[in-house]
């Protein structure tokens, strides 16, 4: 009997914690906490009453929201723009990001040839900076440039999946507050391992939507800029061409076509070999079958016409 109770009780607990994961992505309810204080206890340690529930407050219920005084808003801006010396500007990038509070994500600077022989440097840099600086930081960039090909500035307004999330947290802490009392009460081995499983499921969903409330935290706070730069007169990496005549990359090409099309024809012999042959056997036995039966059943209808 004790250990029915014990089964309903837990039962109880999991499908709580089912509709509040599966509630709290769109609903703002904070769960009630339960009060077990006054639950009653007999002599197996385990409560058997229902769970008494205290009347949550409109605070208590908007408590996910109280942490949020503004739109959360994911910014990133990308720049392409032209500068005289392309290595001197990404090391002016790097500083300005260091000197702002923010940091390098990624840096690079490639040498090209023109088909002139002259060589050229292109470059690359990602950073990142405290979303307060995000124009300043545009301005300071900008500046440095001899002009600027594009610019674009995107958001993302996540503040709704921020506020969920929260809720969500919220709703799964108290659930986790009733599965720690239940097994703190529990006596039973079976019981002590369901709730404990249970247990470290919440405690896994509160974890994932934690780290997800950091990253907007972080990403909301920090944004990124990406910049390319490009010297004067450049609109693209340059390949070098030889215009004159290479013998030896003549020989190559004829060879990399020989070798193109034996393997072509090698490719054409295993089809047939695999699939033609196999399917004219498949389709044409049967058919010579038949004729065959076919010609000695009309043998056998014509030999009496014979004989008379």
């Amino acid at each position: 009997m004790k250990q029915g109770k014990i089964y309903l009780l837990l039962f109880s607990v999991i499908g709580t914690v089912l509709l509040i994961a599966a509630c709290g992505q769109s609903q703002g309810f904070a769960l009630p906490e339960a009060n077990f204080a006054s639950a009653p206890i007999d002599s197996s340690g385990m409560i058997i009453d229902q769970l008494a529930s205290d009347s949550t407050s409109p605070d208590a219920q908007n408590q996910a929201f109280s942490n949020i005084e503004q739109r959360i808003v994911l910014k990133d801006a990308n720049l392409q723009i032209v500068a005289d010396d392309v290595a001197a500007t990404v090391n002016s990038i790097t500083q300005l990001a260091e000197t702002m509070g923010g940091w390098v994500i990624n840096s690079s600077t490639s040498k090209s040839t023109r088909s002139t022989g002259e060589e050229f440097i292109t470059g690359s840099i990602a950073i990142r900076v405290p979303a307060e600086q995000l124009n300043n930081a545009l301005t300071q960039i900008k500046s440095q440039a001899a002009s600027v090909d594009s610019e674009s500035v995107t958001g993302r307004d996540v503040t709704q999946e921020y506020t969920d999330l929260n809720s969500q947290v919220t709703n799964l802490q108290a659930a986790e507050r009733q599965l720690q009392s239940l097994l703190e009460a529990a006596q039973s081995t079976d019981s002590v391992l369901q709730i404990y499983n249970e247990l470290v499921r919440v405690r896994g969903e509160i974890e994932i939507a934690q780290g997800r409330i950091n990253y907007f935290n972080e990403a909301s706070s920090y944004s990124s800029i990406n910049v390319t730069i490009r010297p004067p007169n450049v609109v693209q990496a340059a390949v070098q061409v030889d215009g004159g005549w290479n013998p030896a990359t003549t020989v190559t090409g004829a060879f990399n076509s020989l070798v193109n099309i034996l393997q072509g024809l090698a490719n054409l012999l295993i089809i047939v070999v695999v699939l033609v042959i196999p399917l004219i056997l498949v389709i044409s036995i049967p058919i010579w079958l038949l004729y065959q039966l076919w010609q000695r059943f009309d043998w056998v209808n014509r030999r009496p016409q014979i004989h008379k």
